[in-house]
Protein backbone atom coordinates (compact mmCIF):
# COMPACT_ATOMS: atom_id res chain seq x y z
CA UNK A 1 0.00 0.00 0.00
CA UNK A 2 2.64 2.53 0.89
CA UNK A 3 4.51 1.88 -2.35
CA UNK A 4 1.10 2.83 -4.30
CA UNK A 5 0.79 5.74 -1.96
CA UNK A 6 4.45 6.92 -3.44
CA UNK A 7 3.81 6.10 -6.69
CA UNK A 8 0.75 8.23 -6.84
CA UNK A 9 2.68 11.22 -4.97
CA UNK A 10 5.43 11.10 -7.35
CA UNK A 11 2.86 10.99 -10.39
CA UNK A 12 1.12 14.12 -8.95
CA UNK A 13 3.43 16.64 -10.35
CA UNK A 14 2.71 14.97 -13.94
CA UNK A 15 -0.33 15.03 -14.10
CA UNK A 16 -0.28 18.68 -12.98
CA UNK A 17 2.14 19.52 -15.99
CA UNK A 18 -0.28 17.15 -18.07
CA UNK A 19 -3.23 19.88 -17.24
CA UNK A 20 -1.39 22.80 -17.52
CA UNK A 21 -0.29 22.12 -20.66
CA UNK A 22 -3.28 20.31 -21.95
CA UNK A 23 -6.60 21.07 -20.90
CA UNK A 24 -5.69 24.07 -19.22
CA UNK A 25 -4.63 25.84 -22.08
CA UNK A 26 -8.17 25.73 -23.39
CA UNK A 27 -9.68 27.14 -20.26
CA UNK A 28 -7.25 30.03 -20.33
CA UNK A 29 -7.97 30.63 -24.05
CA UNK A 30 -11.66 30.42 -23.10
CA UNK A 31 -11.31 32.93 -20.17
CA UNK A 32 -8.84 35.42 -22.04
CA UNK A 33 -11.22 35.20 -25.06
CA UNK A 34 -14.37 35.60 -22.31
CA UNK A 35 -12.25 39.26 -21.54
CA UNK A 36 -11.97 40.03 -24.77
CA UNK A 37 -15.48 39.59 -25.52
CA UNK A 38 -16.71 42.27 -22.69
CA UNK A 39 -14.19 44.53 -23.86
CA UNK A 40 -15.27 44.42 -27.63
CA UNK A 41 -19.70 44.87 -26.54
CA UNK A 42 -18.22 47.87 -24.49
CA UNK A 43 -16.02 49.11 -27.57
CA UNK A 44 -19.69 48.77 -29.56
CA UNK A 45 -21.50 50.74 -27.28
CA UNK A 46 -19.14 53.75 -27.21
CA UNK A 47 -19.14 53.23 -31.28
CA UNK A 48 -22.46 53.38 -31.85
CA UNK A 49 -22.91 56.55 -29.88
CA UNK A 50 -20.06 57.24 -31.80
CA UNK A 51 -19.97 55.97 -35.33
CA UNK A 52 -16.53 56.61 -36.39
CA UNK A 53 -14.83 53.99 -38.59
CA UNK A 54 -11.94 54.10 -35.87
CA UNK A 55 -14.49 53.30 -33.32
CA UNK A 56 -15.53 50.57 -35.04
CA UNK A 57 -12.08 49.31 -35.74
CA UNK A 58 -11.02 48.49 -32.28
CA UNK A 59 -14.20 46.53 -31.87
CA UNK A 60 -13.08 44.92 -34.90
CA UNK A 61 -9.73 44.18 -33.92
CA UNK A 62 -10.75 43.04 -30.26
CA UNK A 63 -13.54 40.34 -31.75
CA UNK A 64 -10.63 38.80 -33.96
CA UNK A 65 -8.37 38.78 -31.08
CA UNK A 66 -10.85 37.11 -29.40
CA UNK A 67 -11.51 34.90 -32.69
CA UNK A 68 -7.43 34.06 -32.38
CA UNK A 69 -7.81 32.66 -28.89
CA UNK A 70 -10.80 30.20 -29.29
CA UNK A 71 -8.01 29.19 -32.41
CA UNK A 72 -10.27 26.64 -35.07
CA UNK A 73 -13.17 25.59 -33.01
CA UNK A 74 -16.27 25.27 -35.17
CA UNK A 75 -18.23 26.10 -32.25
CA UNK A 76 -21.22 28.08 -31.95
CA UNK A 77 -19.50 30.50 -29.26
CA UNK A 78 -16.78 30.73 -32.07
CA UNK A 79 -19.00 31.32 -35.17
CA UNK A 80 -20.84 34.07 -33.01
CA UNK A 81 -17.34 35.75 -32.72
CA UNK A 82 -16.72 35.69 -36.31
CA UNK A 83 -20.63 37.23 -37.06
CA UNK A 84 -19.87 39.60 -34.34
CA UNK A 85 -16.68 40.72 -35.83
CA UNK A 86 -18.31 40.71 -39.30
CA UNK A 87 -21.23 43.00 -38.58
CA UNK A 88 -18.66 45.77 -36.85
CA UNK A 89 -16.39 45.42 -40.14
CA UNK A 90 -19.45 46.70 -42.13
CA UNK A 91 -20.34 49.41 -40.08
CA UNK A 92 -16.42 50.68 -39.73
CA UNK A 93 -17.63 50.85 -43.63
CA UNK A 94 -15.64 47.27 -45.22
CA UNK A 95 -18.61 46.61 -46.96
CA UNK A 96 -16.70 44.31 -49.61
CA UNK A 97 -14.58 42.54 -46.70
CA UNK A 98 -18.14 42.11 -44.48
CA UNK A 99 -19.54 40.61 -47.52
CA UNK A 100 -17.36 37.77 -48.03
CA UNK A 101 -16.89 36.89 -44.35
CA UNK A 102 -21.25 36.76 -43.89
CA UNK A 103 -21.76 34.89 -46.99
CA UNK A 104 -19.42 32.60 -45.93
CA UNK A 105 -20.53 32.03 -42.66
CA UNK A 106 -23.80 31.50 -43.56
CA UNK A 107 -23.10 28.60 -46.30
CA UNK A 108 -21.05 26.82 -43.10
CA UNK A 109 -24.35 28.07 -40.95
CA UNK A 110 -26.87 25.74 -43.41
CA UNK A 111 -24.34 23.17 -44.33
CA UNK A 112 -23.36 21.71 -40.67
CA UNK A 113 -26.80 22.70 -39.88
CA UNK A 114 -26.38 25.58 -37.27
CA UNK A 115 -29.06 26.24 -34.98
CA UNK A 116 -32.01 28.20 -37.19
CA UNK A 117 -31.33 31.71 -34.49
CA UNK A 118 -27.80 31.69 -35.32
CA UNK A 119 -28.41 31.22 -39.39
CA UNK A 120 -31.24 33.76 -39.08
CA UNK A 121 -28.98 36.49 -37.35
CA UNK A 122 -26.04 35.77 -40.16
CA UNK A 123 -28.57 36.32 -42.64
CA UNK A 124 -30.07 39.57 -41.26
CA UNK A 125 -26.89 40.73 -41.19
CA UNK A 126 -25.84 39.84 -44.64
CA UNK A 127 -28.98 41.51 -46.01
CA UNK A 128 -28.62 44.71 -44.11
CA UNK A 129 -24.85 44.71 -45.55
CA UNK A 130 -25.95 44.39 -49.04
CA UNK A 131 -28.53 47.07 -48.50
CA UNK A 132 -25.48 49.38 -47.65
CA UNK A 133 -23.57 48.03 -50.35
CA UNK A 134 -26.52 48.91 -52.87
CA UNK A 135 -26.44 52.20 -51.69
CA UNK A 136 -22.93 52.60 -51.63
CA UNK A 137 -22.94 51.69 -55.26
CA UNK A 138 -25.23 53.78 -56.13
CA UNK A 139 -23.92 56.96 -54.97
CA UNK A 140 -19.93 55.70 -56.61
CA UNK A 141 -22.09 55.51 -60.06
CA UNK A 142 -22.25 51.57 -60.57
CA UNK A 143 -24.29 50.79 -63.43
CA UNK A 144 -27.98 49.82 -62.68
CA UNK A 145 -27.48 46.04 -63.24
CA UNK A 146 -24.35 45.88 -60.26
CA UNK A 147 -26.42 47.98 -57.83
CA UNK A 148 -29.76 46.47 -57.96
CA UNK A 149 -27.64 42.98 -57.72
CA UNK A 150 -26.74 43.83 -54.42
CA UNK A 151 -30.03 45.30 -53.77
CA UNK A 152 -32.29 42.30 -54.77
CA UNK A 153 -30.24 39.70 -52.78
CA UNK A 154 -31.13 41.99 -50.06
CA UNK A 155 -34.52 41.45 -50.57
CA UNK A 156 -34.31 37.72 -51.13
CA UNK A 157 -33.17 37.03 -47.83
CA UNK A 158 -35.26 40.04 -45.84
CA UNK A 159 -37.93 38.27 -47.32
CA UNK A 160 -37.34 34.61 -46.43
CA UNK A 161 -36.69 36.24 -42.93
CA UNK A 162 -40.41 37.75 -43.31
CA UNK A 163 -41.90 34.67 -44.05
CA UNK A 164 -40.29 32.35 -41.60
CA UNK A 165 -40.58 34.95 -38.72
CA UNK A 166 -44.46 35.01 -39.75
CA UNK A 167 -44.83 31.22 -40.44
CA UNK A 168 -43.76 30.89 -36.80
CA UNK A 169 -45.99 33.48 -35.48
CA UNK A 170 -49.06 31.43 -37.26
CA UNK A 171 -47.82 28.81 -35.53
CA UNK A 172 -47.31 29.84 -32.15
CA UNK A 173 -51.43 31.06 -32.70
CA UNK A 174 -52.43 27.74 -34.01
CA UNK A 175 -50.92 26.25 -31.21
CA UNK A 176 -52.89 29.03 -28.63
CA UNK A 177 -50.39 30.77 -27.22
CA UNK A 178 -51.56 32.68 -24.33
CA UNK A 179 -52.18 36.45 -24.68
CA UNK A 180 -50.33 39.06 -22.80
CA UNK A 181 -51.40 40.98 -19.92
CA UNK A 182 -52.62 43.54 -21.87
CA UNK A 183 -55.10 41.12 -23.43
CA UNK A 184 -53.57 41.52 -27.28
CA UNK A 185 -52.05 38.32 -28.98
CA UNK A 186 -48.86 37.87 -28.72
CA UNK A 187 -46.68 39.27 -32.12
CA UNK A 188 -43.67 38.40 -34.18
CA UNK A 189 -41.39 41.88 -33.75
CA UNK A 190 -39.31 39.92 -35.50
CA UNK A 191 -41.54 39.69 -38.72
CA UNK A 192 -42.59 43.42 -38.46
CA UNK A 193 -38.85 44.00 -38.10
CA UNK A 194 -37.90 41.68 -41.37
CA UNK A 195 -41.13 43.37 -43.23
CA UNK A 196 -39.90 46.96 -42.40
CA UNK A 197 -36.48 45.76 -43.60
CA UNK A 198 -37.93 44.69 -47.04
CA UNK A 199 -40.34 47.14 -47.43
CA UNK A 200 -37.22 49.96 -46.88
CA UNK A 201 -35.04 48.12 -49.51
CA UNK A 202 -37.83 47.81 -52.08
CA UNK A 203 -38.16 51.89 -52.00
CA UNK A 204 -34.14 52.76 -51.63
CA UNK A 205 -34.22 50.09 -55.00
CA UNK A 206 -36.94 52.57 -56.95
CA UNK A 207 -35.69 55.81 -56.29
CA UNK A 208 -34.16 57.80 -58.69
CA UNK A 209 -30.05 58.58 -58.00
CA UNK A 210 -30.58 62.15 -57.67
CA UNK A 211 -32.27 61.79 -54.95
CA UNK A 212 -30.77 59.25 -53.63
CA UNK A 213 -27.70 61.80 -53.59
CA UNK A 214 -29.86 64.12 -51.72
CA UNK A 215 -30.59 61.55 -48.59
CA UNK A 216 -28.63 61.38 -45.45
CA UNK A 217 -26.56 57.79 -45.28
CA UNK A 218 -28.00 54.55 -43.90
CA UNK A 219 -25.93 53.06 -40.76
CA UNK A 220 -24.89 50.40 -42.99
CA UNK A 221 -23.64 52.48 -45.49
CA UNK A 222 -22.04 55.76 -43.38
CA UNK A 223 -18.60 54.55 -43.43
CA UNK A 224 -18.47 52.97 -46.68
CA UNK A 225 -18.17 55.79 -48.93
CA UNK A 226 -14.67 56.16 -50.79
CA UNK A 227 -12.91 53.02 -50.10
CA UNK A 228 -13.65 51.71 -53.94
CA UNK A 229 -16.87 49.40 -53.49
CA UNK A 230 -17.71 49.09 -57.18
CA UNK A 231 -14.40 48.38 -58.37
CA UNK A 232 -13.88 45.52 -55.52
CA UNK A 233 -17.33 43.92 -56.72
CA UNK A 234 -16.10 44.22 -60.56
CA UNK A 235 -13.00 42.57 -59.76
CA UNK A 236 -14.68 39.72 -58.00
CA UNK A 237 -16.98 39.30 -60.89
CA UNK A 238 -13.93 39.70 -63.31
CA UNK A 239 -12.51 36.41 -61.13
CA UNK A 240 -16.22 34.80 -61.44
CA UNK A 241 -15.83 35.11 -65.49
CA UNK A 242 -18.04 37.94 -65.61
CA UNK A 243 -17.43 41.27 -67.27
CA UNK A 244 -17.21 43.98 -64.01
CA UNK A 245 -19.32 46.53 -66.10
CA UNK A 246 -18.36 49.36 -63.81
CA UNK A 247 -20.25 52.88 -64.81
CA UNK A 248 -21.64 56.26 -64.81
CA UNK A 249 -25.53 55.60 -63.46
CA UNK A 250 -28.03 58.09 -64.88
CA UNK A 251 -31.07 59.54 -63.59
CA UNK A 252 -32.98 58.21 -66.53
CA UNK A 253 -31.84 54.49 -65.95
CA UNK A 254 -34.68 51.43 -65.23
CA UNK A 255 -34.86 53.15 -61.85
CA UNK A 256 -34.51 57.00 -62.94
CA UNK A 257 -36.70 59.58 -62.12
CA UNK A 258 -40.29 59.44 -60.84
CA UNK A 259 -39.54 56.00 -59.73
CA UNK A 260 -39.52 57.33 -55.85
CA UNK A 261 -41.61 59.33 -53.67
CA UNK A 262 -38.39 61.32 -52.61
CA UNK A 263 -38.67 60.02 -49.42
CA UNK A 264 -35.69 58.39 -47.58
CA UNK A 265 -36.70 54.58 -46.62
CA UNK A 266 -37.53 53.74 -43.78
CA UNK A 267 -37.05 50.83 -41.41
CA UNK A 268 -32.72 50.25 -41.84
CA UNK A 269 -30.22 52.18 -40.76
CA UNK A 270 -30.83 55.84 -38.80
Amino acid sequence: MRKYLILLWLLAPVALIYYHYGPGQRLLAYDNAADCIKRAESLEEVAKMDSSPENWQRVVEVYQQAGKLMGEENTLISRRIKLSSANALMYQGELYESMTQLETLLEDAIEDKMPVGYADQVRETLARCQFGAAWVMRLEGSETKDWTAQADKARQNFRLLAEESLGQALDMRSQRVPESPSGTKIESTEAIDHQKNLESTIRMAQLDASTIKGLPLPKEAKNGQGKGLSDKMGEKKEGEGEAPGIGETQDSDARGAGAGDGQRPQGIGS
